[in-house]
């Protein structure tokens, strides 16, 4: 037997004899710092980025910090929107890059736009997708400065995107990249147009022809005077007759700021306050939701921020036997669709019962639209010396200088818009039925400069009820709210007031300067008018200021754009033949929208509504419905889509199902 101890005497020496032992491993390496908690602001609040990057997060929202992605909840929760912080240089790559890391499948965009890089950023591309089967489009937008890209991305239903966009425009537009800051003009003083006339007159011309737009007038004013009105271009495609400074044509919603300035003149004289209820003053006032109805203020009406949504369709499609009563008639169906104050929600139908209510104050014994005219001819026209403007449409379409309005179907020619379509105006007045020229709303926009006082030194109105309506009430997006019938803005560190306006085929812009003493107004006779208008407004800031706000890239792109949708659009449509339109011709009715029938004429197959006709073609839309869609003027890309149970349209937050008779 084996002794223990030579065994473990054995195992001793064969450890002395054997190779010296191996260094000890070394010690396992740090574990990676912890990740850094999610940070998480409730608006309303301000978010910081890991780069440095700052947001503003809306009342009512939630957004949430995780390293390089914030998300943005919604209060309703079907909205998906982020922002992806990246250095990525390649705006492209890093869109990809956005989209992987929010988790959200996409596929390729439909559309790719690269404006012109703006107010202090290097780089813009936009990317759109196109509708999926749940109705669900999606968007990113992506920024670049000082070696950091942004990517915006937002996913969500048109009517959901409609009912939230002011809230979704606050988060995005406020971003700011670190160390970047708005260009401030309030020291600048600016220089008299008359010095660079030649160079503005020259760059009008040129958007008039880039966009095939027939005609504008244009007024300016400098130190609260007017130093320029001049008409351009003619009143109508293929004649002669020219437009100038008093051709009259549709100023559209710039009306609804001229409307609550009468409403000024009766609350300075005591009729009413801006916090009086409606029912105090009009007690057969109500609305879908009769909780909501009775505690409106007049105020109210005209805030755009009561939380009803826009119902425009009915207004253009099926007018002709409305009154003004009809608008009383329609809000008392119509319902909120968010809080009372959450949010911007543009209303046409709420200024229309403001006007109406107001003027019933004025005169009541006269009917109601009789009594608005009444009132803004005694309160706000005549005081202001505006002898041609009036919302008289019959008289208006008699005057020897008016303009004939025009729009662009999808073969992009411009063609005329009968004067009987612009009637859908008229039974809501306030909002935007009103007819004048430049010549007169200059004198308008100088009574706002003046804080009430007319060119003439008179006093329409008090100047505290004037710059009440200049008060901000709810955000349409960062550093932009809307007032009372006006939009107000931080524009390169001025306040700038503004309002555009649109009918079937007119287009308005109105916009000041109240420190500068700057202002102007633009009417176009067609709706391509809007960017014209948009475009000479930044080379107007450019001339008085001596700064570049890319005024011509602005115009190239936006018609670029317009051109590539187009484009896209029309690939994807087809002839339409008589076996697949049989479902469909004949006459279809909507409560709300009235009688449409289909037919086919001298060929084509025309969608007949009234006082909107239109051709109609077959489009194959990417998430696989295939849809009739009007393809002219004033209204193309209107879309039918059918059902089993009819043809439906959707507009905004609204769908309209038409069925066959």
């Amino acid at each position: 037997m084996k002794s223990p101890l030579r065994a473990l005497c054995a195992v001793a020496l064969a450890a002395a004899c054997a190779s010296p032992p191996p260094p000890p491993p070394p010690p396992p390496p740090p574990p990676p710092p912890a990740k850094a908690a999610p940070v998480v602001v409730e608006g309303p609040g301000d978010l910081a980025t890991k780069a440095g990057a700052t947001l503003k997060v809306p009342k009512g929202f939630k957004a949430t910090l995780d390293e390089d992605l914030v998300r943005l909840d919604e209060p309703d929760g079907r909205i998906k929107t982020f922002l992806f912080e990246s250095t990525e240089a390649n705006l492209e790559t890093a869109v990809k890059a956005a989209w992987a890391r929010a988790e959200v499948p996409v596929g390729t965009a439909e559309s790719v736009e690269a404006p012109p890089a703006r107010e202090g950023w290097e780089a813009f591309r936009i990317e759109t997708y196109p509708r999926t089967t749940t109705e669900i489009v999606a968007q990113a937008v992506a920024k670049r400065r000082a070696g950091f890209t942004w990517v915006s991305l937002v996913v969500g239903s048109p009517a959901d995107l409609d009912r939230r966009g002011a809230q979704l425009r606050e988060f995005m537009g406020s971003l700011k990249a670190p160390g970047q800051k708005d260009i401030d003009l309030t020291a600048v003083t600016p220089t008299p147009i008359k010095q660079t006339l030649p160079a503005l007159e020259q760059f009008i011309k040129a958007a008039l022809d880039a966009t095939k737009t027939p005609g504008l007038e244009l007024a300016i004013l400098e130190d609260g005077k007017v130093v320029h009105a001049k008409g351009y271009g003619v009143r109508e495609v293929g004649k002669t007759d020219p437009v100038d400074a008093d051709t009259l044509m549709m100023i559209g919603s710039v009306s609804k700021s001229m409307t609550t300035l009468m409403m000024a003149t009766l609350v300075d004289q005591g009729k009413f306050a801006w916090d009086t209820k409606v029912t105090d003053v009009y007690p057969a006032f109500k609305l879908g939701d009769e909780k909501l109805g009775p505690t409106l203020t007049m105020q109210d009406l005209v805030c755009a921020c009561a939380g009803l949504p826009r119902k425009d369709m009915p207004l253009i499609l099926e007018f002709e036997k409305k009154t003004a009563d009809s608008v009383f008639s329609e809000l008392a169906l119509m319902k909120p669709t968010t809080g009372f104050r959450e949010t911007f929600q543009y209303q046409n139908h709420m200024v229309g019962a403001a006007g109406f209510v107001a003027g019933r104050v004025f005169d009541p014994k006269a009917k109601l639209l009789d009594a608005y005219r009444k009132a803004m001819r005694a309160r706000v026209f005549d005081p202001l010396g505006m002898k041609k403007t009036t919302i008289d449409h019959a008289f208006a379409s008699r005057s020897k200088n008016h303009a004939t309005p025009h729009a662009k179907g999808f073969d992009q020619v411009q063609k005329t818009v009968s004067l009987d379509h612009e009637r859908f105006a008229e039974y809501i007045s306030p909002s935007g039925g009103i007819w004048s020229n430049v010549n007169d709303m200059a004198r308008y926009v100088a009574a706002e400069l003046g804080n009430g006082t007319s060119l003439e030194g008179r006093k329409i109105a008090s100047e505290a009820n004037v710059l009440k309506r200049r008060e901000k009430q709810i955000a349409i997006g960062a550093d932009v709210h809307y007032g009372l019938g006006w939009v107000v803005a931080k524009s390169k560190g001025l306040e700038m007031v503004t309002h555009t306006g649109g009918t079937m085929g007119f287009a308005t812009q109105l916009t000041f300067f109240p420190s500068k003493k700057l202002g102007f107004i633009m009417i176009a006779n067609s709706s391509t008018g809007h960017l014209v208008e948009r475009v000479v407004r930044a080379k107007l800031v450019e001339l008085w200021f001596g700064i570049d706000d890319k005024s011509q890239d602005q115009l190239e792109s936006a018609l670029s754009t317009e051109q590539k949708e187009i484009e896209t659009t029309m690939a994807r449509t087809k002839p339409l033949d008589d076996a697949w339109m049989a479902p469909f011709t004949g006459t279809h009715s909507n409560a709300e929208l009235g009688v449409v029938t289909i037919s086919k004429i001298k060929g084509d197959f025309v969608l007949d509504a009234g006082a909107y006709k239109s051709r109609l073609i077959r489009h194959d839309r990417p998430d696989g419905q295939s849809v009739l869609m009007t393809l002219d003027a004033p209204i193309p890309g209107i879309e039918l889509q059918p059902t089993a149970q009819g043809l439906e349209l959707a507009d905004q937050q609204e769908k309209y199902l038409f069925t066959k008779k």
